[in-house]
């Protein structure tokens, strides 16, 4: 009972600052400052254990609370054992594929979009082959219009 789960605490956020705001509720034997390993950056909370079970108890009269312009979410925390499936997957990074973050998935995508693209134009790809075309064209019972096919000289 003596550690809590401190959430929505602002992202640009020092170990010291959170030492200092429970320091009046009793002894702070050690803070938890959660980061996302990918973005370099706080995920917003963070745990706070005290020395004695009465420190906590302070502490946890500070639950709903301003501190630097956010309402503060402060609980027991909960051991790892104690959590649900649910939470767990919450904790754990986001899954890769062939080894790529998100982001990295994303610029390669659009990259090979953009080359797709290009090639398209540049090609005349999308044009169907003239048979087919010649197909749609004369089949009364097709909803489907197709463009005259240049011939290719």
């Amino acid at each position: 009972m003596n550690k809590l789960y401190i959430g929505n605490l602002p992202y640009r956020l020092e170990q010291h600052e959170l030492e200092q705001l429970f320091a009046p509720c009793g002894e702070v034997t050690e803070v938890h400052l959660v980061k996302d390993r990918s973005k370099r950056r706080l995920k917003g909370f963070g745990f706070v254990s005290f020395a004695d079970a009465n420190a906590a108890k302070a502490a946890l009269a500070l639950d709903g609370s301003e501190f630097y312009g956010r309402t503060l979410k402060i609980s027991i925390a909960k051991d790892q054992s104690e959590r649900t499936e649910m939470e767990d997957d919450e904790m754990e990074e986001p899954t890769t594929l062939l080894g790529c973050k998100h982001w990295v998935k994303v610029v390669l995508l659009s990259i090979a979009v953009s080359a797709l693209t290009s090639y398209v134009v540049t090609t005349n790809v999308w044009r169907l082959p003239g048979h087919a075309a010649h197909a749609l064209q004369h089949n009364p019972a097709s909803d489907v219009v197709a463009a005259p096919t240049p011939s290719v000289e």
